[in-house]
């Protein structure tokens, strides 16, 4: 069973070296577990979306855009090394109280959509089916079945404060990463006051501790499907995953959202006089759900069966925005040499 490190921080910085820790600490804790690290920073990922047949099909890609740049993309390369894995376990800096930009990037790019389960699922078995309503809808798109393969994650989020408000979206942020693979996360720490390269290694920080127990949470539940494995790490308010980011209901109602995954939920006052969020048993609005993914699957085809007959009717609205000139500033990697 191969779990795939990825590292979002400075070479050999404190995300590195913790993601080591806790790559080690599952190869230790399982004969069966074989490791492989990569690191983001030392990729080329290019900041257009990655080329896919989805968005080829659908008319929705801009393929002269790579295919007229030098730039090297290791993006595809990832994805396949993603899709390959039977585990992650991702290790990213908080950077502004959430997780380094760069994975972000990446995630947007050349995740999400693209390997969304509830969508690879509904296309393979409506190709299957021979629907020709999907045909015609994604006529060269093929889902890749890897997605849907049983895939357990592990998350570190590593910052320099000590205290709580600095880290508050990271874990959230680093959740949004892996749900559309429908990626079961087993454990989730959050290190803080570790601002020094290396300064993870101290003794008594317990930053070890917590990414050897990531690992071996990780290298327990390889192998499982989403509903068999189990939740190892410290408990949250939302049932789903596990976090504390609550959104509370305007206009004076009691009801509230988890802000990392969309469930649903009402404040409630308990015997002892403390309010807490209560949420749905069956979530049909978590995005870490697959009713939730299905839920959003369906939403989409409806906005596109109403939108796209109704798209003919702004091509000439669109092609003035695509015209329009504004006043520019210049930048050095876009000055053109005069002589």
């Amino acid at each position: 069973m191969q779990i795939l490190g990825i590292s979002c921080g400075s070479p050999n910085g404190n995300s590195e070296i913790l993601l080591k820790t806790a790559l080690l600490a599952a190869a230790s804790s399982s004969p069966t577990v074989t490791t492989s690290l990569v690191s983001l920073q030392s990729l080329s990922l290019p900041t257009p979306a990655m080329p896919n047949d989805l968005e080829r099909s659908l008319g929705l890609s801009s393929p002269t855009i790579l295919a007229s740049s030098q730039i090297p993309d290791d993006r595809p390369a990832l994805v396949d090394a993603i899709l390959h894995a039977d585990a992650l376990i991702i290790s990213c800096p908080i950077y502004t109280r959430q997780p380094a930009g760069l994975l972000k990037a990446f995630t947007d790019t050349a995740l999400g959509p693209f390997v969304d389960a509830a969508f690879v699922s509904r296309a393979l078995k409506q190709q299957a089916a021979g629907i020709a309503r999907f045909k015609d809808y994604v006529k060269d798109y093929v889902p890749d079945e890897r997605v849907l393969k049983n895939r357990v994650v592990g998350l570190i989020a590593v910052g320099g404060a000590t205290c709580t408000e600095w880290g508050t979206l990271a874990l959230p942020g680093l959740q949004q990463c892996v749900f559309s693979l429908h990626a079961k996360v087993v454990d989730q720490v959050i290190v803080r006051g570790c601002p020094f390269p290396g300064s993870v290694l101290i003794e008594g920080v317990g930053a070890v501790e917590l990414a050897e127990r990531v690992g071996r949470s990780v290298a327990s539940q390889i192998g499982k499907g989403y509903e068999e494995a189990v939740y190892l790490g410290d408990e949250g308010s939302c049932p789903y995953c596990h976090l504390d980011l609550i959104v509370i209901e305007g206009k004076g109602g009691n009801g509230c959202e988890c802000g990392a995954c969309g469930a649903k939920g009402k404040l409630e006052v308990d015997c002892e006089g403390r309010i807490k969020p209560v949420f749905e048993a069956e979530s049909g609005t978590s995005v870490v759900t697959w009713k939730g993914k299905e839920n959003h699957m369906a939403e989409i085809e409806k906005a596109g069966r109403i939108l796209r007959p109704k798209m003919g009717s702004v091509k000439e609205k669109k092609e003035e925005f695509d015209k329009m000139e504004f006043g520019k500033v210049e930048f050095p990697s876009q000055r053109v040499e005069r002589t």
